[in-house]
């Protein structure tokens, strides 16, 4: 029996507990979803991993003590070639913001029970029958938290992670001491790196329940068709037809001009760079540095509306008038 009475706990909506995604394996990161997946498939002799991606997934796969290739990721955001796999060989391949989900259905056509799609841009692809995962810190205000497909059963149990040390950067953000909580962000952040693997935490998933997922892909939707319209024939980057995915993570612009990232954020449009480690890595492809490079991730998510869109535009056109 819980104690009662007392002082409450943080208050929050009593959400639908069948949020989306509650029906896969709840962690506590998305890399540790991947690491889930390696421990639950049995024998992985070699996992093959884009070279446009995070150094956590190569890492993920060496705490395991699994080898790795890398192959090469072309500039639609595909596999340059599509490696034959031998027995007990496995490929990750990135739902790239959120915008590959029609390639990523031909992929599980042809990979089958093979293929680990890394969705953790991906949060609103459902592909619940796929070795798949997600992380919710991409697309929502959580501590932490990861979601694992699996299709086998041969499953293991892990304990239960908190979350309650992992909060201040959110309500710091919250009450308007947003250059304080990056700070948080980036030491928090940080300490993923050698996470155990744990169930999610119940404050991350009382956040997750209490979110409304219909009206933030709603407002994400607009907002990527707003950035679109104007930016679609100064975009680079040849994208999907709107129609062939749910809902992209941010507006990936591929711009060649190396000034423009800087301009955004010295007028408060803040935009990461993903990776930083593809530009480290020796065995990085000169496609997937130029990726990293210059694609600008645009925030479309759902604190935001038509106002904050037009000045994303006007701002990048501001730019280009120069």
């Amino acid at each position: 029996m819980k104690g009662i009475g007392g002082y409450f706990e943080l208050e929050l909506p009593f959400g639908n507990k069948k949020f989306l995604h509650s029906d896969g394996m709840l962690l506590n990161s998305g890399r540790n979803a991947l690491k889930y997946i390696l421990k639950s498939v049995g024998t992985v002799r070699k996992v093959w991993v884009p070279d446009y991606t995070c150094n956590s997934i190569r890492k993920s796969v060496e705490d395991l003590d699994i080898s790795y290739d890398i192959y090469p990721v072309d500039q639609k955001l595909e596999p340059a070639y599509l490696p034959s796999l031998s027995d007990n060989e496995y490929i990750v391949i990135n739902n790239y913001f959120g915008v590959k989900d029609g390639f990523i259905k031909k992929m599980i056509d042809l990979y089958q029970d093979r293929l680990i799609i890394d969705n953790t841009q991906a949060w609103f692809h459902n592909t619940s029958a796929s070795l798949s995962f997600y992380s919710p810190r991409k697309y929502f205000g959580v501590p932490d938290g990861g979601v694992a497909y699996v299709n086998k059963n041969s499953i293991y149990s892990v304990d239960r992670d908190c979350s309650y040390e992992r909060v201040e950067h959110l309500l710091k953000r919250l009450d308007g001491f947003t250059g304080e909580g990056y700070k948080d962000f980036k030491r928090l952040s940080s300490g993923f790196t050698d996470m155990p693997i744990k169930q999610m935490s119940n404050l991350t998933r009382r956040l997750l329940e209490s979110i409304d997922y219909s009206v933030a892909k709603k407002i994400r939707c607009r907002n990527f068709a707003i950035l679109h319209s104007a930016l679609q024939n100064s975009n680079m980057l040849e994208l999907p037809h709107p129609g062939s995915y749910e809902c992209s993570m941010t507006y990936p612009y591929w711009t060649d001009s190396p000034g423009l990232r800087k301009y955004l954020i010295d007028n408060k449009i803040f935009v990461p760079v993903y990776w930083q480690d593809v530009l480290d890595n020796a065995d990085s492809g000169e496609v997937a540095r130029q990726l990293s490079e210059s694609i600008l991730a645009l925030p479309t998510d759902q604190r935001y509306g038509e106002e904050e869109m037009n000045y994303i535009i006007k701002t990048i056109e501001g730019w280009m008038c120069r």
